[in-house]
């Protein structure tokens, strides 16, 4: 796997302690043996420091990417002789590919490791890391769902920022930062921002979710440099601009870049907070539940008034950072609604639900999906999200013309938070407070009927909310019972995954099914009954 380039960093790493390896068990690329040992000879002289050292090593291996060959080990100063053959047969003895690869991963260990894949791919071995990881026996790493430009070795670093650490939200009354979860969204090229020195992006945000976007930095290398307009993030003030996180609606009342106009937009939010008039903010509300300061409201009219479009467009735009996948859509649309949860009268999250509309059904058309749930960073934990979910549940369960409520892609914590809302509404208004004895643990499609059409859940639902409950009554129950549930549990997974796992060996198929059970049990235990 390419060893004299190996062997060209080899024969600059290794010091005196190895005169020679040989890398007799090395494989070949298609996984034979190699026609031949390979040796490396090493030089006892001392070597320069290790970061001149490794600057030799990528110009020399940099030669590939200027598309010369690279210089065989003949073209370099003629190592020192090799020891007397006792000594070299000794080393032979004991050194092989683990000694390469501890070689390796010393000669490239100063490197971060976008550099480490950038020095393989030069050297003709883009995939070096994995064959090191094979050689020790380890597990090849896995491939990162983000892969980076690869990183020249002359390229100053002082101008790589990562997209985590230079970004930084602001929310008005806060005096400290909120890091963002989903950079990526905003930066998608890769977990870096490349030609600026001490980049700091600041989003900072009024009590209304106007925004302004500030992008400071000390230096920025020219686009017309020798690294190219295509390799640097030339254009970041257009690049945030366009990835979502500025409203498209009414953009100009919403979004600003002067520091000035957004210091008058906290104050007018402030002074509309505390008249706590949404009125007078061109938006209808109605109260759906309060609970100490806690409030719940839904937007009226959404459709029909430029100032509610344009809150849902800030409040969406917001949800970039923390919604993975999210998208600003058209509030224009009447089956958009816009659920607002308010502490003392401030905007603390939010819940978007859009409501599909079936013209066959004709007593009970619609079917709402909960599409986005967002709590503010510094007001999570704290039973907002559970509130505006409720008070979702409750009105499809009020409303004659509902037929289910679905949820679009929900993430592990919120479908530990549908699980409880849901078991709840089994136990207070499905009589499931002493639960039923369905055969095998099925529930059957009458009752699963029944159930949707008291509470609106969907029947695969009302199945997984079933099984929670008899999960959580397992607790001091007998081992025959625990056994029971356990099999019941098994069988419907074998039923639902019946395609995938029929022509599996039976041995593959028991520890598939082991695996899929326990993952089941670790989600129902975050599970929080009320």
């Amino acid at each position: 796997w390419g060893l004299e380039r190996v062997g060209e960093a080899l024969w600059l790493y290794v010091g005196a302690s190895a005169p020679v390896l040989t890398c007799a068990g090395a494989m070949a690329e298609d996984g034979s043996p190699p026609t031949k040992a390979r040796k490396v000879a090493a030089s006892a002289a001392p070597r320069s420091s290790a970061d001149e050292v490794l600057q030799t090593v990528l110009a020399r291996m940099g030669r590939a990417a200027s598309g010369a060959p690279p210089r065989r080990m003949a073209a370099q100063p003629a190592p020192p002789a090799a020891p007397a053959v006792g000594h070299a047969n000794a080393a032979r003895a004991e050194a092989g590919p683990a000694d390469v690869a501890a070689a390796l991963k010393a000669a490239l260990s100063t490197l971060p490791p976008e550099l480490r894949a950038a020095a393989g791919a030069m050297a003709g071995m883009p995939d070096l890391g994995a064959k090191l990881a094979q050689v020790e026996g380890e597990a090849p790493p896995e491939e990162e769902d983000d892969p980076c430009r690869p990183i020249p070795a002359d390229f100053p670093l002082d101008f790589v920022a990562e997209r985590d650490s230079c970004v930084e939200l602001r929310l008005d009354g806060l005096e400290d930062p909120i890091t963002p979860e989903f950079t990526h969204q905003v930066f998608p090229r890769d977990k870096y921002v490349l030609g600026y020195r001490n980049l700091k992006v600041v989003v900072s945000y009024t009590k209304r979710w106007r925004v302004i976007v500030q992008v400071n930095f000390d230096e920025a290398l020219q686009g017309d440099s020798r690294w190219g307009s295509d390799f640097l993030d030339h254009d970041l003030a257009g690049q945030l601009e366009k990835s979502g996180i500025t409203p498209k609606v009414d953009t100009a009342s919403n979004f600003t870049t002067d520091s000035d106009v957004f210091a008058r937009w906290c104050e007018e939010d402030r002074a509309k907070l505390e008249d706590s008039d949404f009125a007078a903010l061109g938006v209808e509300v109605v109260n759906l539940q309060t609970v100490g300061n806690l409030e719940i409201a839904k937007c009226v009219n959404l459709h029909e008034r430029a100032a509610a479009k344009g809150m849902f467009s800030r409040l969406q735009a917001m949800s970039l950072w923390w919604v993975e996948s999210s998208e600003q859509t058209d509030a224009s649309d009447w089956r958009w609604g816009l659920y607002l949860a308010l502490e003392d009268h401030e905007i603390v999250g939010f819940a978007t639900v859009f409501t599909f509309v079936n013209p066959v059904r004709v007593e009970q058309p619609h079917i709402p999906r909960i599409s986005q749930v967002v709590i503010s960073p510094h007001r999570q934990r704290q039973g907002f999200g559970r509130s505006i979910v409720q008070a979702i549940y409750d009105e499809a369960i009020a409303d004659a013309s509902v037929y289910q409520l679905t949820v679009e892609d929900p993430c592990p914590l919120f479908v530990s938070l549908r699980d409880s809302i849901e078991c709840g509404l089994l136990q207070s208004k499905c009589g499931y407070a002493t639960l039923p004895a369905f055969p095998k643990g099925i529930v059957p499609p009458e009752e699963c009927e029944r159930i949707r059409s008291l509470v609106k859940v969907i029947p695969r639902q009302v199945q997984r909310s079933f099984e929670i409950l008899r999960f959580c009554a397992l607790k001091g129950t007998d081992d025959a019972g625990e056994s029971a549930f356990r099999v019941d549990i098994k069988r419907r997974m074998f039923a639902d995954n019946v395609e995938d796992v029929q022509n599996r060996a039976r041995e593959t198929l028991k520890d598939n099914l082991q695996l899929l059970y326990d993952d089941l049990m670790d989600q129902f235990k975050q599970v929080k009954l009320a």
